[in-house]
């Protein structure tokens, strides 16, 4: 079987951060890739989950790195996604 390749946006918030906890817990051994703006929130990730990777963007400039992330990825979990997956996988 084929280890997943997810990238994310949002996982500094609430709801994106509680849905990629419950995923990581659940599917460690998935590849995870997210997209956060500055390095200070960076860290407080890798902190929290060290086998994630980490690119760097805002929404106005990282669109060349939204692009590229996604079109590597296996799927691509938004902001507007978290909301979903959350009622589903936390109800």
């Amino acid at each position: 079987m084929t280890i997943p390749k997810i990238f994310a946006t949002g996982a500094t918030g609430y709801i994106g951060g509680s849905v990629l906890d419950l995923l990581i817990t659940t599917h460690p051994d998935w590849h995870y890739t997210l997209f956060v703006r500055d390095s200070d929130k960076g860290a407080k990730l890798a902190a929290r989950w060290a086998s994630v990777r980490l690119v760097y963007g805002d929404w106005e400039s990282g669109e060349e790195v939204l692009e590229r992330e996604s079109e590597a990825a296996d799927v691509v979990l938004r902001k507007f996604v978290y909301v979903v997956l959350c009622a589903v996988c936390c109800a």
